[in-house]
């Protein structure tokens, strides 16, 4: 058990303790905003999850709603084909179709081929958290 297991579990016994000394909605709701927050914590510290390409190609409809990790499998330096660094990007309207995903920044726009995705590329809700960075 890792230290923000041993807190989600403290949190709770104390939230039963508090709600009979304060049964109060408020001080219930600041127990589970924590306990949330740990576990959301504890979720991202998990091995990275990809986003789905459903999941991507919903976003496509939603021009800069979305902000998603894009991380590049190839080094940037041995390609002409995409360039970009890992990092956020926004995401753009499809221009391609439906064959690419389209993200970037106001005034600067990439597409990635659906058909590439886990091969060069994949995208995430949030940066990956990787031991040692």
């Amino acid at each position: 058990m890792n230290d923000i297991e041993r807190a989600i579990i403290y949190i709770e016994s104390t939230k039963l303790d508090a709600s009979v000394r304060h049964p109060s909605d408020a001080v219930i709701g600041h127990y589970d905003l924590a306990i949330q927050a740990l576990q959301e914590k504890l979720e991202r510290k998990k091995e990275p999850q990809p986003l789905t390409l459903e999941q991507l190609k919903q976003m496509d409809g939603e021009p800069l709603k979305h902000w998603v990790w894009i991380e590049n499998l190839v080094d940037p330096n041995e390609t002409a084909y995409y360039q970009n660094k890992s990092a956020y990007y926004q995401t753009h309207s499809d221009y391609t179709e439906g064959e690419a995903f389209c993200f970037g920044y106001p005034g600067m726009g990439y597409a990635l081929e659906y058909e590439d995705y886990g091969k060069t590329w994949f995208a995430y809700t949030h940066k990956p958290e990787r031991d040692g960075e």
